[in-house]
């Protein structure tokens, strides 16, 4: 068995990555904008996950489970993860242990997260079924079409699949079922 010998400094390094993170914010920070964002990403990630993050109504950006499912959802979109750490000339000394993309990355962090935001279920309208599919249920949002994955509940924008879209129009003119005969 090999040994790993860290020296004090790297020691109390280690440690305080671990009282960073965790630390409650005093109200100020939990009214800047930093913290609204906060808000937004974690009531996606709780949309995206079906999960409760407690950041998603405090602004916690220092909440541990807020930054592991951070990672988790920029590990699976492929995009680089930044750790803060003390000294990169990235983050603030302060931020040490948090979350976040590298500068070229943001974009996409940024385009993710409003993907999950701005397709929700609208729960004022019906799923649609369409005939012989028994995976997804759809429904026009804001005048674009959306598929729920009926075994996961995860919803997606269907803007990329013209196709789809044109048999759902057909089939649902103007995202409505059509009306029986009487």
């Amino acid at each position: 068995m090999k040994r790993l010998i860290i020296t004090e400094e790297d020691n109390r390094h280690i440690k305080g990555l671990y009282e960073t993170i965790g630390v409650k914010l005093g109200q100020e920070q939990l009214n800047s904008p930093k913290a609204q964002n906060t808000k937004k990403f974690a009531t996606a990630l709780n949309t995206y996950y079906k999960i409760k993050l407690g950041a998603a109504t405090t602004g916690q950006w220092t909440d541990k489970d807020y930054n592991d499912t951070l990672k988790r959802f920029m590990d699976e979109k492929k995009i680089p993860v930044w750790v803060c750490k003390k000294g990169d000339g990235y983050c603030h000394d302060e931020d040490e242990g948090q979350i976040t993309a590298g500068a070229n990355d943001v974009r996409r962090l940024y385009d993710e997260i409003s993907k999950i935001s701005s397709v929700q279920e609208n729960p004022n309208e019906s799923w649609l079924t369409f005939p012989g599919d028994k995976n997804y249920q759809y429904q026009k949002q804001n005048n674009k079409w959306v598929a729920k994955n009926i075994k996961t509940g995860q919803i997606v924008d269907l803007s990329k699949y013209p196709t789809t879209i044109q048999k759902l129009e057909k089939q649902f003119p103007g995202g409505k079922s059509p009306k029986p005969l009487q």
